[in-house]
């Protein structure tokens, strides 16, 4: 009978796993931490639920990213008296989506490795460097340049592009030293 670390709690019933059976496709696992009969779940399928998760939580970013530089821009153009911090707010937000885009990818690559079987990758013919990843980080790498531009233009004796400058070179390093480490899955060379 599962109990609370401060001891049993009187206004709970006692809950029995065995009780709640759920079962899916694999016939071991069920919903949550819930067993049937004691049997583990299949691991090929919380490898597959971590892969939806990753990549949904990847493309959630994305959109998050795209409407945030989408009302950068329209501030822009309507406040122009204030676009200069208007695009330091850009570079801002453009170098913590970068970081964690490249966080989640790293986490979805790992719970790839852990079961190829469960989530097979396709062999490239022809440009197998060319992936969804390195699409989207020269599109962070692109946004994060033009908020540079934009703030050495609109401020060219202000320290903050050197800054940024800066911070966007340790971005691509950080990015490029994570990547190179994996590189045998960018190429597909597993």
């Amino acid at each position: 009978m599962p109990q609370f670390p401060t001891g049993r709690t009187p206004w709970l019933p006692p809950v029995d796993f065995k009780l709640h059976h759920f079962p899916i496709s694999t016939g071991d696992a069920v919903c949550g931490d819930q067993w049937h009969d004691g049997a583990m779940p299949d691991p090929s399928s919380h490898v597959a639920e971590n892969m939806r998760f990753y990549g949904d939580m990847r493309f959630k970013q994305l959109t998050l990213f795209m409407a945030a530089m989408t009302a950068i821009a329209g501030g822009i153009m309507q406040y122009a008296p204030a676009r200069w911090w208007i695009a330091l707010a850009g570079l801002c937000i453009t170098g913590a989506m970068w970081v964690m885009e490249v966080r989640s990818t790293l986490y979805a690559v790992a719970t790839c490795d852990a079961a190829p079987r469960a989530w097979p990758l396709p062999k490239p013919k022809l440009f197998p460097w060319l992936t969804a990843s390195l699409v989207v980080l020269l599109l962070y790498a692109g946004f994060y340049l033009t908020w540079l531009i934009c703030l050495r233009t609109w401020c060219p004796k202000c320290v903050t592009f050197y800054v940024g400058a800066a911070i966007g070179l340790m971005l691509l390093a950080f990015s490029l030293v994570n990547y190179w480490d994996r590189k045998a899955f960018w190429l597909n060379r597993k």
